[in-house]
């Protein structure tokens, strides 16, 4: 059995991602991030180094990762997780094949839309 990381650890992200969709655009054969997909990596990466004072684990882990819209509209989770694990990678784990584990879960709270990313 793989070790699992010793560690709990809560993020909050005090904004919602943008969609997959939103992310990444296309000339040609090239493939860009938009400006607002790099911003909210950016906005990801200064929490987290801000929270993090240590080396990302090399061990197994499971993440929890809750996230609270402003609205009810219908959207597809697995949509906005990619740029929340891409933003991690290097900085809590190494590489996102560590993962082992992952739960979505999404709620509404009008007031405080965000992201929590729990790490076990």
């Amino acid at each position: 059995m793989e070790n699992m990381a010793p560690i709990v650890t809560v993020i909050t992200i005090p904004e919602t991602p943008p969609s997959t969709n939103n992310l990444y655009r296309h000339r040609g054969h090239i493939t860009y991030m938009t400006p607002e997909g790099k911003r909210y990596k950016e906005l990801c990466q200064w929490i987290v180094k801000s929270v993090m004072h240590k080396k990302p684990t090399q061990d197994s882990v499971k993440v929890l990762v809750e996230f609270y819209f402003k609205d009810n509209k219908k959207r597809d989770l697995d949509n906005f997780l990619k740029i929340i694990l891409d933003s991690c990678s290097g900085l809590l784990w190494v590489d996102d094949s560590q993962i082992v584990e992952l739960t979505l879960r999404k709620f509404i709270d009008k007031k405080n839309p965000r992201v929590e990313l729990t790490i076990l």
